[in-house]
């Protein structure tokens, strides 16, 4: 196995280990029915966090957990159950939405850039206008 040692943990470095623990999660997936995602985290020079995500794939409904508590809450904030998954655009970039932190009350939409699956949080009234008003 041909692998260079990390002497630091920068962005370049944080990138390059999470894809590689998700990958060695995959198996893992399918066996527990969850689906493993990383969101961020923290940098530094001699170490750092990768924050994971897991995400149940079915609770019984037939729908994701993330999902199943998008479509509970979403009519609390003026969105639409099937905005869940639903595309929108802000400031020139395509998100994508991925869930509802209730426990969030300014930023509660959960969202990933499309372009590279990134972790953003929305306040609701910002995705409602994006995706009334068309830009989808």
């Amino acid at each position: 196995m041909n692998t260079t040692q990390i002497r630091s943990f920068g962005r370049v470095e944080h990138g390059i280990v999470s894809a590689k623990v998700l990958a060695a999660l995959k198996t893992l997936e399918s066996e527990l029915g969850v689906k493993f995602d990383t969101a961020g985290g923290m940098v530094g020079q001699g170490g750092g966090h990768i924050k994971l995500t897991v995400d149940v794939q079915d609770n019984g409904t037939g729908l994701s957990g993330a999902e199943s508590e998008f479509r509970a809450y979403c009519i609390t904030y003026g969105l639409k159950p099937e905005w869940f998954g639903q595309t929108f655009w802000s400031q020139g970039v395509q998100y994508r939405v991925t869930g509802l932190k209730i426990s969030r009350p300014k930023f509660p939409i959960e969202a990933v850039r499309v372009k590279d699956g990134a972790a953003f949080k929305f306040g609701a009234s910002t995705v409602r206008r994006a995706i009334e008003g068309g830009a989808v």
